[in-house]
């Protein structure tokens, strides 16, 4: 019986666990091995490897990584990042370039870190626990967001197993402990200097990140990667037109990207 018979027959408790020891077995030493991810050859832990992401989201990928090499050091701020697939590309594929991750799971960030553990200088990735809001209601800099989260992430009870990943949504009052903050609060500092690339992904709030990031979209003129979900408008007040209308004041243009389970849009300074 081969490795991949036996996780089959296993049920859902025991395969989170087979996962755990097949890792162990195959990589004592945690060096990693070359995995197939959105197209990209990247070293990742043993624990990632057939986790079905061989084509997660390759046209978007594709144009994150042509905007990559455009713009060497650039900085990914990937908002919503889940497992962030974005930032574990960027920071393996451009040694120069650096990634801000934000999510309001736990679980997320920290399965992020565990993701990119491999990658050339390590601490190029920074995470940032919380939702993204029009308002900077946690009043807290990049720095000490970041250092919270760190700390929040070495607490041994958050799970980094992608099985406990769990969605978010700041309408929930159940998540009313977790940090709201906008993007104009965190990069409220941030170099005007050095290339940005905004990649959004928020299950439909997207227009409320854009809101949050008045003052970037002016100041910095980062790019933007938008992956919209018009399933979710209707129900959340907003529209793909208003997402759009409000690029257009901002002085961006919007060009289609793909779609697969979600639209990519890419946006760019008119």
């Amino acid at each position: 019986m081969n490795w991949h018979t036996l996780r089959l027959q296993l049920p859902p408790p025991a395969k989170i666990l087979y996962r755990e020891i097949r890792a162990r077995v195959l990589d004592p030493f945690e060096v990693g091995s070359p995995a197939v991810i959105s197209g990209q050859t990247v070293r990742v832990p043993a624990y990632f490897r057939g986790g079905g992401r061989a084509d997660y989201e390759n046209p978007a990928v594709a144009r994150m990584i042509r905007w990559l090499a455009e713009h060497p050091g650039g900085e990914l701020v990937d908002c919503g990042c889940s497992l962030s697939v974005y930032s574990l590309i960027a920071l393996s594929l451009f040694p120069a370039s650096a990634a801000l991750g934000i999510d309001p799971d736990l679980v997320s960030l920290k399965c992020t870190r565990r993701l990119c553990a491999l990658v050339p200088a390590p601490e190029r990735l920074r995470l940032v626990h919380g939702f993204l809001d029009p308002v900077h209601f946690s009043a807290v800099s990049l720095a000490a967001a970041a250092a919270a989260t760190s700390a929040a992430l070495d607490d041994p009870s958050v799970s980094e197993i992608t099985e406990a990943i769990g969605y978010r949504e700041i309408t929930d009052p159940g998540f009313a402990a977790v940090p709201r903050h906008s993007l104009d609060g965190l990069l409220e500092a941030a170099d005007p200097t050095r290339p940005r690339l905004l990649k959004i992904d928020v299950e439909g709030f997207e227009l409320s990140v854009l809101r949050g990031a008045a003052t970037v979209l002016r100041r910095l003129r980062p790019a933007v990667l938008l992956s919209a979900h018009p399933q979710f408008h209707g129900r959340l007040g907003t529209s793909p037109e208003a997402l759009h209308a409000y690029l257009r004041e901002a002085g961006y243009r919007s060009e289609w990207i793909a779609t697969d389970h979600e639209e990519h849009w890419w946006c760019t300074p008119a």
